[in-house]
């Protein structure tokens, strides 16, 4: 059997470091860029704020920014996290997503919106993080999205 040359061990060892660089940095880079938030994604969730906290009125007020509701948006790529917290109240709940369901009526861009009702809310631990208890998650998606697909309303032929 004839032994491999220099140079084949060396185009299969490039090949094998590049295989391991692309799984390993060029990969998650590319995915972790593709679902970061973009400026329009921030302005999306700053007008669910707003929308969410005129529509429904909240007598408790954030820890963090003490004249505002204790209502949070975190942007992401095309989605929306809504964290609100004290609202034990089931029907306040339900006015909420109701309110969350009428904004995205209007704002067709944002497809996945989750909706996180807290405790109410607490200082922050150490390293800043939430010590609430999560109490009901709700995941509004844009259903209409589908393209493609043809009906046929013609009964089948026997």
């Amino acid at each position: 059997m004839k032994r491999p040359s220099r140079n084949q061990i060396t185009i299969l060892i490039l090949f094998v470091c590049f295989i391991a660089f692309y799984q390993f940095f060029l990969k998650p880079l590319n995915h972790a860029l593709r679902n970061m938030a973009t400026g329009r994604d921030a302005e999306q969730a700053s007008s669910l704020w707003n929308y969410v906290s005129q529509k429904v009125k909240l007598d408790e007020k954030s820890l963090l920014y003490t004249n505002e509701p204790p209502i949070y948006a975190l942007p992401s790529r095309n989605s929306v996290r809504l964290d609100i917290f004290g609202m034990t109240n089931s029907d306040r709940q339900e006015q909420i997503l109701t309110a969350v369901k009428d904004w995205q009526t209007t704002n067709r861009s944002v497809e996945k919106l989750c909706v996180r009702f807290y405790e109410p809310e607490k200082a922050r631990g150490k390293y800043g993080q939430n010590l609430e208890t999560l109490l009901r998650e709700e995941f509004i998606v844009l259903s209409n999205q589908q393209f493609g697909i043809i009906l046929n309303t013609e009964a089948p032929k026997n």
